[in-house]
């Protein structure tokens, strides 16, 4: 009975309301505690979409660029249990021109584009409380398909 209340319901939504309250496909979730073992540290994933990431912020809170396309909801969603003094945010796609968002709890935005003369993106992240942080992994280009992982890391 509750699931077919819930079934009239979501069809009275509107699309964007009803995909805000229900996972993103293939969205995967990971918990982190200060500590956490280096291999938990590893998402998988792949970019893809044509949704410029640049809508969502056009510079993060310390002025660098916010690029790339990627898909409207989300790739990762990662949980810190506690608050983190700094977390390392690899992306690896052998070598392809990739993006990172990462949205705090607190609505702060994080944006990492090249690291040195790699095109691979990453963030160095400080001061991070705890709570759910949204996490986009794009493409520089729209439409591209790139498989990746992305390491998260207190190095």
């Amino acid at each position: 009975m509750l699931f077919k209340k819930f079934l009239v319901f979501a069809l009275l939504l509107p699309v964007s309301t009803l995909s805000a309250l229900l996972p993103a496909w293939g969205q995967t979730a990971a918990k982190f505690s200060p500590g956490f073992a280096r291999q938990d540290g590893v998402l998988n994933g792949a970019t893809n979409g044509s949704y410029s990431l640049s809508s969502i912020a056009k510079f993060d809170r310390d002025q660098n660029p916010c690029l790339g396309f990627s898909g409207s909801t989300p790739d990762h969603k990662i949980v810190l249990e506690k608050g983190f003094a700094k977390l390392n945010f690899q992306v690896n796609s052998r070598g392809k021109d990739t993006t990172l968002i990462i949205k705090t709890p607190n609505g702060q935005v994080l944006c990492g584009d090249d690291t040195g003369a790699k095109k691979d993106a990453s963030i160095v992240a400080k001061d991070l409380p705890s709570g759910e942080y949204d996490v986009w992994v794009g493409s520089i280009e729209p439409g591209k398909r790139w498989s990746y992982s992305l390491t998260v890391s207190e190095k």
